[in-house]
């Protein structure tokens, strides 16, 4: 027996196809294509394989870290979610055992579970294109609201852009995003979590983006909001950076104050 899929409405995205797989010219599209070929591939829970196989949404999806946040007068969820492929191989003993005695560095070093005590241990890779862009087509991060009485998706739209990561600044909606969002009783939800340096603030309703703000590096954390003695309502969120994620290190907390009088 298995456990079903929950009939709440849900952000998992459709099994990958060779037609799906995406680049920025024709040259990495292709070897994308070439790959995924190269690999099994049979939608959810794949398992791991000597030639290589993948894994979608994958290890960091969907929703991850962050969690949800609940708008309780509204009676929305707010969640963000990303997904990205990621590619497996199982690598016999002896060569792990070889890999580790060099104490190699390279990026598949870094990638390989050591597995310790089985006769494999297993390389886990994004599935990166040769210009290190994801193999399956953006969106992959997205922002989402759900009508928990109706169990129906409100509005759905890509989460932040891969400007201050992609090679050239190319600005593809909808990055890859590990945080969380707050909602305010005004109607806002606030949430960082992006590759990109921002701040931003939506209307639950609508999902309309109203604010940003530039920050420092990556806020990959989950914003707080609390009132001041004088009545002030403040947001604060980590700007911590995520190296592993492309966005430099930083111990910056960045606070913002909402207007005395919120108006939308």
């Amino acid at each position: 027996p298995t456990q079903p899929y929950s009939a709440f409405p849900g952000v998992r995205p459709s099994a990958l196809q060779e037609r799906d797989m995406w680049g920025t010219t024709p040259l990495d599209q292709l070897w994308c294509r070439i790959e995924f070929r190269s690999r099994d591939y049979e939608g959810d829970f794949t398992p791991p394989s000597v030639r290589g196989s993948i894994s979608y949404p994958g290890q960091f999806g969907i929703v991850n870290w962050g969690g949800v946040a609940i708008d309780e007068d509204r009676q929305v969820l707010v969640l963000n979610s990303a997904a990205i492929p990621n590619l497996l191989r199982f690598v016999p003993r002896k060569e792990v055992e070889e890999i580790a005695r060099k104490g190699e560095k390279s990026d598949h070093a870094r990638g390989l579970a050591m597995q310790h005590g089985t006769p494999y241990g297993v390389y886990v890779l994004p599935f990166l294109s040769p210009l290190g862009i994801p193999c399956s087509a953006p969106p992959w991060g997205n922002l989402t609201a759900i009508d928990i009485g109706a169990q129906k998706v409100m509005w759905q739209r890509p989460l932040g852009t891969s400007a201050d990561t992609a090679p050239l600044g190319i600005a593809v909606p909808g990055i890859f995003n590990t945080g969380g969002s707050t909602v305010t009783r005004t109607g806002l939800a606030f949430i960082g979590a992006t590759m990109d340096h921002y701040l931003r603030a939506f209307d639950v309703a609508s999902g309309k983006e109203l604010w940003r703000a530039r920050l420092p590096a990556a806020a990959n954390a989950t914003p707080a909001t609390f009132t001041t003695p004088k009545g002030r309502q403040i947001v604060v969120v980590a700007a911590g950076g995520h190296e592993v994620l492309g966005s430099p290190s930083s111990d910056y907390v960045m606070a913002f104050a909402l207007p005395d009088k919120a108006t939308r």
